[in-house]
């Protein structure tokens, strides 16, 4: 029920600020005139046709640079694999910094726009406290994992008898302990949440 709740909300909100009804400084009879006389309503600002061109043209360019860049990654991993069965340095460290470069630029574009429509500074701490506990859930879930992962390891030292094994159960248990505790207390010391 809270999903629907939800959705419906959202969509409400999606639509109702392109009704005109919802606009800033709606002007009723200008608006009457323009569907009677079957003119559209156009603002004659200074940038008006700057701002109708760069909002036609946005979209696809919008489409289009994250499909580059979406090629430029998969090329990226194309070199990896290359350089794998190759063995050729060179190609590797060509594939990690497009892929790096890649990813990067596609959270840049898709989080740009959340960062830009924050506009107020409430809106921007509301935000930051969201990414530090999204960031602490996900260290908590990665401790735990890591544990699970040591309890596996140690298993298989106690069969086969390695040092490896046991350096790399202790590893993962101390690593996880750490990041399960800072992640635990350190926003906590920082006053961010």
């Amino acid at each position: 029920m809270k999903i629907l709740f939800s959705g419906l909300v959202a969509i409400f909100f999606l639509f109702s600020f392109q009704l005109p009804m919802f606009a800033e400084g709606f002007d009723v009879n200008t608006y009457n005139q323009s569907v009677n006389s079957n003119e559209s309503i156009t603002d004659e600002g200074p940038l008006s046709s700057f701002t109708n061109s760069v909002s036609g043209w946005m979209p696809s360019a919008y489409t289009i640079g994250v499909n580059v860049i979406t090629l430029i990654f998969i090329a990226g991993v194309i070199g990896m694999i290359m350089s794998m069965i190759l063995r050729n340095g060179e190609w590797m460290k060509w594939a990690t910094n497009t892929m790096i470069f890649s990813f990067i630029a596609i959270l840049i574009i898709r989080v740009g726009p959340v960062f830009l429509l924050t506009g107020t500074l409430t809106d921007f701490t509301l935000l930051v406290s969201d990414v530090v506990l999204l960031l602490q859930e996900v260290s908590l879930y990665l401790a735990f994992g890591m544990f699970l992962v040591a309890a596996i390891v140690k298993m298989f030292y106690q069969m086969h008898d390695h040092q490896d094994y046991f350096r790399w159960q202790r590893g993962l248990k101390i690593g996880a302990f750490l990041m399960g505790t800072l992640s635990l207390f350190i926003p906590y010391v920082f006053h961010v949440i």
